[in-house]
């Protein structure tokens, strides 16, 4: 019996991060062109002095388990098709620090960015 375990590489980008409504890239390589990504849950926390506040997430977006999806960019607020907020978008903060989480068929990607800059 044989056991075969497979992982995709999965990175995301925040870009647009001078507006309060920033654009989160996925491809399949680092800094590589935006590339559709089969994902199942985007969220974004906010920076609380030194940790991440991840039980209050700034917006979340996710498919039910086990379903996934495929999904070049996201803009912050606007819902990708068939997925549900799991917690709606609240106003990011100019000069906030942020984080975007994406996980993925067997993947995950994070990338941290200040809004407004």
């Amino acid at each position: 019996m044989s056991l075969v375990a497979c992982t995709h590489k999965l990175y995301v980008e925040a870009s647009e991060t001078q507006t309060v409504k920033p654009l989160f890239r996925l491809s399949a390589t680092r800094g590589g062109p935006a590339i559709a990504q089969p994902i199942n849950q985007l969220v974004v926390v906010t920076q609380s002095g030194e940790n991440w506040n991840y039980k209050n997430p700034a917006w979340c977006v996710q498919l039910p388990p086990g379903s996934y999806r495929d999904v070049t960019e996201v803009r912050y607020g606007s819902v990708p098709e068939g997925f549900s907020e799991c917690a709606n978008s609240a106003a990011l903060k100019r000069g906030a620090r942020y984080q975007v989480f994406v996980s993925g068929a067997g993947s995950a990607a994070s990338v941290e960015f200040n809004a407004g800059e």
